[in-house]
Formats: C-alpha cells, sequence, structure tokens
C-alpha cells in the first residue's frame, strides 16, 4: 500500500501543488513506520465512540502528519433505528472533542435501478448529519461539564455562542429531569434540526435555572451562557481518586475564570457522610483567565 500510495501521490503532485491526498488506515493497525502525508483512520463500528480519541492520539503524536477519520455506521437492521442514529451522533461527538479536522461518513443514501437509471433516494441519517454538521461546524471544544451522574455534557464555542450536546449513559431507566443554568435565552435542537425554547419556571427564573430533560438520545444545547458553562467546564481536582488508606489526602481543586472581568466567589465543599473536608469553605477572586488551585484535604471515615 506504501508503494501504490507512493506512485498515486507522484502523479497528483504532478498536477496540483501539495496534493492532499489520505491513504486508508484501518484503526486496529499499528502507526509505524514510514507514514503517509494524510492517514485515513477507518474505524469499524466494534470500535465504541468513546474509544475513538484513544485510537486518534496515537497519529496525534506524529508530527507532519494529517489526519482523516472515516466512521462507519452501525448496521440498521441488527442494531435499530434509534441506536444507529445515538452511536453515529456520539461518535461525532467524541471525534471533535479529539480535534478531527475532517470527518468522512458514508452517503446517507439508498441507491436503486430504475430501467437504466439509478435514483438516490435520501435516508433519515442525512438530516442528522446536516444537524450535525450546521450546529458543530467550526466551533472549538471546551471541556466537559459536570452536570450531573451519568450525563455526558460536551461543550462547544463558536464566535461567542455556546454549544452544548449532551445525553444519559443509561445507568437509570427513563428520562432525567435536570435544573440546569443555560443563560436567558437558551434553546434545545434535537438530532432532526427541530429548535425548542427552554422555559424557566417561576420559581427558578429568579435563579437563572433552565428545567431540561435528557434522555440516552443526545440533544444540543444552541445560545447558551458560554462563560458559565465553561466556568463549570474547567471545575476539578487534580487526582480524583483516593488511596486505600486512612491518612489525610491532599488534593487540588482548580478551575478558571474565562470572563473577560474579574470574578470574586465562596466556594463551599460538601462531603459524603462522615467524609471530613479540610477546609471546607474556600474565597476566591480570579482576574480574567487566571486559575484558582487551593489545596484540600479529605480524610474518609474509619
Amino acid at each position: 500500500m506504501r508503494q501504490v500510495y507512493d506512485q498515486v501521490y507522484a502523479q497528483f503532485a504532478a498536477l496540483v501543488h501539495d496534493p492532499d491526498l489520505a491513504m486508508p488506515w484501518p484503526a486496529w493497525y499499528e502507526l509505524d513506520g514510514r507514514l503517509p502525508a494524510t492517514v485515513a483512520l477507518s474505524v469499524p463500528p466494534q470500535v465504541l465512540p468513546s474509544q475513538l480519541p484513544l485510537y486518534m492520539q496515537d497519529l496525534r503524536g506524529q508530527k507532519g502528519h494529517n489526519l482523516s477519520l472515516t466512521l462507519q455506521l452501525l448496521e440498521r437492521r441488527q442494531y435499530g433505528r434509534d441506536v444507529q442514529i445515538r452511536d453515529f451522533a456520539q461518535r461525532i461527538v467524541y471525534a471533535l472533542t479529539a480535534d478531527a479536522k475532517r470527518i468522512d461518513v458514508p452517503l446517507p443514501f439508498t441507491v436503486r435501478h430504475d430501467g437504466d437509471d439509478l435514483i438516490n433516494q435520501p435516508q433519515e441519517m442525512l438530516i442528522v448529519m446536516r444537524t450535525l454538521i450546521t450546529t458543530l461546524s467550526g466551533s472549538t471544544y471546551k471541556g466537559k461539564v459536570p452536570i450531573a451522574e451519568g450525563v455526558e455534557a460536551f461543550l462547544f464555542e463558536r464566535t461567542g455562542q455556546g454549544i452544548m450536546v449532551l445525553w444519559d449513559r443509561g445507568q437509570t431507566p427513563g428520562v432525567k429531569q435536570l435544573a440546569v443554568n443555560l443563560g436567558v435565552r437558551p434553546q434545545r435542537v434535537d438530532l432532526w434540526g427541530n429548535v425548542t425554547p427552554l422555559l424557566s419556571p417561576d420559581d427558578a427564573r429568579s435563579s437563572g435555572m433552565t428545567q431540561l430533560a435528557i434522555g440516552p438520545m443526545p440533544i444540543l444545547l444552541v445560545d447558551i451562557d458560554a462563560s458559565t458553562a465553561m466556568l463549570r467546564a474547567s471545575v476539578a481536582i487534580d487526582r480524583p481518586l483516593l488511596e486505600s488508606s486512612f491518612q489525610p489526602h491532599p488534593r487540588r481543586l482548580r478551575f478558571a475564570n474565562p470572563y473577560r472581568t474579574a470574578i470574586s466567589g465562596t466556594v463551599k465543599l460538601k462531603a459524603p457522610s462522615g467524609w471530613t473536608i479540610n477546609p471546607p469553605t474556600h474565597t476566591f477572586s480570579l482576574n480574567p483567565r487566571r486559575n484558582f488551585r487551593p489545596r484540600v484535604d479529605d480524610r474518609v471515615p474509619l
């Protein structure tokens, strides 16, 4: 394949400057030896959507090479309509979180013969692809947002507009009802492009909370407060796992100020029953683009 690629690349190089010619590369092949300028990483449906960044990071370490990601769909007859659509949307999102610049997907058309003519009939997946492309193209991934247990929420930003893609991992049956701070005029977009304004109930309007129903099918939230979402996405603990000991566990809580002005406030940490956190309260004042990293000691119960 390398010899074939070199010959074809030489022919294109004689016609255009710096041709973008991708070489197909199965995801389970090792990325070793002399690599082509552009690798078209073909990911089979057996690879879980959350595993896509792991396959892509190997090539990210190879300098001077471009990555083209080729996705394959689950078989609808085997897995069903909802699972195919849900899996495809999650693959697109995880690929974008890994900074995929180019994603190739199968053409969503059914081809049938009518005499000597070929007739292309668009499939439902064409609408789903259109929604994801028009909403997420040109956006920048900002991080995961901690919203609720079992909920995956990914924040993107485009020209100052916040876009969030989220879904429930399905650990508990039914639809989750959440109250989330999304800004003044958030809108919900489903994978078929239907737009629904999100209204806050009277008792939650003063606090800026919005009621949101989340299920296993990914949804997109647009026109959200990007700075508030980025602030929440930056909250993390440097080492989330605890050693198996009864000694105090020193950790660093961190978050960043994404606003263009200084912010100040108080952070209150609530521990599980029987745990001890010292200190439980931190007061902060942060200039724009600065980080807050206080030390926290926690102790598990005996």
